[in-house]
């Protein structure tokens, strides 16, 4: 199993795509906590193997590595693999920081930047209120980070999950419905002047109310047009991770791997259930010529 892995860490190696100076490269990915690997029965249906952590650990990794993010949002991380991530990591220049919701599963979110191209001016780490199905307490966890880009230019990132639920549960009984509203009116409202990005594994598709309602707050869907699937699931694969920006905010799509419902993953080359999105954002020239 060693070797099978090895040889395919080295396929993923050659896969790297090309990356430009005059971008900044932000994804989001899903990376599957251990804790949901039985409620799925994924044993059951492929080798269970590589779901190992020690040997998945690395996979993703390399997955990760292959993305070469600048800013890089990561959900289902709990507090053992997010030592791990930040370790390895570290000698690609990302830091990291930690967010765990207030659950049962104990994991929560992970957002990593830059060191040597992007400047953190503030981290605050939130436990959204009204996000437990009661709506009485605050469990789903978010993290917002304020960055500087290298034309100087600040964005808040969010970082988070919403629980998923079937559509037909109405609105306003939604978590998710008091979690955005939570982030829009404690956070996104305080600071208009400056770009917002929603990241995460919301676990709504684009046809929802809740996308719709985030989308009237003036933020933008760099992938509407492909509108690629992010979520296998057998019998009903879908898009249920989003990179939303403010409208004003000049990004554009990174392509992305196609999902197959002929090949199912979790596999070796697709290591979560989840697949990574991500936009390039656009770095003025005039900003970084100052720097000179």
């Amino acid at each position: 199993m060693k070797r099978a892995i090895t040889l395919i860490l080295l396929l993923i190696s050659t896969l790297s795509s090309d990356v430009h100076s005059d971008e900044i490269r932000l994804f989001t990915y899903n990376i599957l906590s251990d804790s949901f690997l039985d409620m799925k029965d994924y044993e059951k249906e492929m080798d269970s193997e590589f779901l190992e952590w020690n040997n998945r650990k690395w996979l993703l990794l390399h997955r990760i590595q292959k993305m070469k993010a600048d800013i890089l949002c990561l959900q289902e991380v709990n507090h053992d693999s997010f030592i791990f991530f930040e370790k390895m990591l570290a000698k690609d220049n990302l830091v990291g920081v930690y967010a765990e919701d207030d659950s049962k599963f104990q994991h929560g979110v992970a957002t990593f930047y830059h060191e040597n191209k992007i400047q953190c001016e503030t981290t605050n780490t939130v436990l959204c209120q009204g996000s437990s199905m009661c709506g009485k307490k605050a469990v789903r966890a978010a993290l917002i980070t304020k960055l500087q880009l290298p034309d100087r230019q600040f964005i808040h990132v969010v970082n988070t999950k919403i629980k998923w639920l079937p559509d037909t549960i109405p609105l306003e009984d939604h978590p998710g419905f008091r979690q955005l509203h939570f982030l829009n009116d404690h956070s996104i409202q305080n600071d208009l002047e400056n770009p917002w990005v929603l990241s995460g594994d919301f676990n709504f598709t684009p046809d929802h109310p809740l996308f719709r309602m985030v989308i009237s707050w003036n933020f933008a869907d760099p992938h509407q047009e492909e509108n690629p699937l992010t979520f296998y699931d057998k019998n009903n694969s879908k898009r249920i991770d989003y990179i939303l920006c403010s409208d004003f905010l000049k990004v554009k799509p990174i392509p992305m791997a196609r999902m197959s419902h002929i090949w199912p993953i979790p596999s070796t080359i697709e290591p979560s259930d989840h697949l990574p999105l991500g936009v390039s954002i656009q770095i003025h020239e005039s900003g970084l010529k100052e720097d000179n």
